[in-house]
């Protein structure tokens, strides 16, 4: 049973209150409680995964994809963690606004020497589309974006 927030499969029955990510793998109740969204990235900015500020998103990578996600966000300074996890592979980033697909424009993302935050600013409100790619290997990553300077 769920009461309030998303709905949830609990494990092996249960009950889960005022949303949340279920606890228990028997059973049980869960309050309160957060439910991050998990949603599948996309090929390209036409299929790409809406995300949610603050709100940290781990994926995997294999060679030659490139997985694509994007948020709707407020004039204002922001920044984007994003972080290698057993890499065989690298990474790559790239952050865009404008209207998907032919009016893509770069977004220049100033990165902060010896972290793994990159900051950019928007005059207006804008959705920023996020692209992250990988030429050879595989590997886990974990991204954030969050308001404010790195």
């Amino acid at each position: 049973m769920v009461v309030g927030g998303p709905e949830l499969v609990l494990p092996s029955g249960g009950v889960e209150l005022g949303g949340g990510t279920p606890v228990g793998s028997a059973g049980g109740v869960e309050l309160g409680g957060t439910w991050a969204p998990e949603p599948p990235p996309g090929v390209d900015c036409e299929t790409a995964g809406e995300i949610v500020l603050a709100t940290e998103y781990e994926r995997t990578i294999f060679a030659t994809w490139d997985q694509w996600f994007f948020i709707d966000l407020a004039a204002g300074a922001y920044h984007i963690t994003a972080t290698n996890v057993d890499p065989e592979g690298s990474v790559e980033m790239f952050a865009w606004i404008g209207t998907c697909p032919s009016g893509l424009l770069a977004l220049p993302l100033v990165h902060a020497g010896g972290s793994d935050c990159w900051g950019f600013s928007l005059a207006s409100a804008a959705t920023v589309w996020l692209q992250f790619h990988i030429d050879a290997g595989g590997a886990d990553y974990v991204f954030e974006v969050e308001t404010g300077a790195c």
